[in-house]
């Protein structure tokens, strides 16, 4: 019942949303989201929140689903604002370096390569 109030609410925001202007200097400079933007409403809601499909197929007695936890369910001008940490600005300087597969293809740098890698608890037992 939750995921169907979500799915009309969202609705009713995209209805709207042309009202508001064009998305890409409200939400986001980046081509790419505005490239998203302009897709089909049904088709922006499946690439932009993934779960609320999900959540039609959860059972009713099952207790809060995704979409009600809300665990991720960021809006379009909170995408927009994530999305700006990844373009380079002067500020915001991003360099593209390349690792080596064997150490013969290694560049020369002059400070030690650094790599940051995550892990996931999700679903992990004790």
């Amino acid at each position: 019942m939750a995921a169907a109030r979500l799915s009309h609410r969202m609705g009713r925001l995209l209805e709207k949303a042309p009202a508001l202007g064009p998305w890409t200097r409200v939400y986001s400079t980046s081509p790419a989201f505005a490239e998203v933007l302009r897709l089909p409403q049904k088709q922006l809601t499946k690439v932009v929140y993934p779960l609320r499909e999900l959540g039609q197929h959860l059972a009713a007695d099952s207790g809060p689903g995704l979409i009600e936890q809300r665990l991720f369910d960021p809006s379009l001008e909170d995408i927009g604002r994530a999305e700006s940490i990844f373009e380079a600005t002067a500020r915001n300087r991003i360099e593209y370096l390349s690792s080596a597969v064997r150490l013969d293809h290694a560049p020369s740098l002059q400070q030690p390569e650094v790599r940051l890698t995550a892990g996931s608890t999700v679903g992990a037992r004790a």
